[in-house]
């Protein structure tokens, strides 16, 4: 099984994606790493997901699943940044209005699309449950950082 690791990412994001590459590698999957969802030869794709990267607003990445999705592609979003819906601000009103729109259609069409959702904590999963119903069975809470 073929895995693509996308990230678009230039600062902490690549690092992680580096170093979980790098660790699957050594479990002896097939992994590669990429800025590009060259999508074709690969049986999963791994998505780092922070809504700047997906910019404007995280709304880049809804295209993207739906072709992973037509091509019959695994999808696993690993989603670093969870806001609860009374979480979603801005101190510009106009672009407040627009986060508080877009940014849970984006937590709601990977709820739909992926196969997995990877969160960091348990707090995470518990918003992406009830503010956006996605199913529990979806995510998967995989810590990262020092206990």
């Amino acid at each position: 099984m073929k895995i693509l690791m996308y990230n678009v990412d230039k600062g902490g994001l690549k690092n992680y994606s580096g170093s979980l590459v790098n660790s699957l590698i050594k479990q002896k999957k097939d992994v590669t790493l990429s800025n590009k969802i060259n999508y074709n030869d690969y049986d999963i794709v791994h998505i780092q997901f922070e809504h700047s990267i997906f910019h404007p607003f995280g709304l880049r990445l809804i295209p993207a699943l739906i072709l992973l999705k037509i091509k019959k592609k695994k999808i696993v979003i690993t989603n670093h940044t969870i806001l609860a819906r009374k979480e979603i601000y801005s101190r510009n009103k106009f672009i407040g209005f627009f986060k508080k729109l877009l940014f849970p259609l984006d937590e709601i069409m990977m709820g739909i699309l992926a196969d997995k959702i990877i969160v960091h904590t348990s707090h995470a999963q518990k918003i992406l449950i009830k503010d956006y119903k996605i199913k529990k069975e979806k995510l998967e809470v995989i810590p990262i950082g020092i206990y």
